[in-house]
């Protein structure tokens, strides 16, 4: 006859959860490739005045499919969150790459204006 261990094991009730360990981190690695498959486009956007120290872009082109991005209907004009200072011109046009924001890049804004809907720029060049 064998003594029996201290050390507890995987016995009983948690031997029918051993799976989740290995399936959580697959699904964590799933998610996190998710955002790299997406297929980057380029809009035309004009820069206008800034709200809450966030330059504001108006989208002319396409406004469905940056709708669809930000997820966030009826508008043309969003928050820029991520656009370089150099380009805060108001006026300047540029070719935008955009995702949807982050909870973490949310702005916290005081003023009794329009609340905007918001975009990540990926990135930003001058419209030529």
């Amino acid at each position: 006859m064998q003594p029996k261990s201290s050390k507890p094991g995987l016995t009983g009730k948690y031997t029918d959860m051993k799976w989740l360990l290995p399936a959580g981190a697959c699904l964590l690695f799933l998610q996190c490739q998710k955002e790299e498959h997406i297929k980057i486009q380029e809009f035309k956007a004009e820069v206008l005045n800034g709200d809450c120290g966030v330059p504001r872009v108006e989208f002319k082109d396409n406004p469905d499919k940056v709708a669809a991005i930000s997820q966030v209907s009826g508008w043309s004009t969003d928050l820029a969150f991520n656009l370089e200072e150099k380009y805060w011109q108001p006026g300047q046009k540029l070719l935008v790459q955009i995702r949807k924001p982050r909870h973490e890049e949310a702005v916290i804004c005081t003023h009794l204006n329009v609340n905007y809907p918001a975009i990540t720029i990926i990135s930003a060049r001058p419209l030529e």
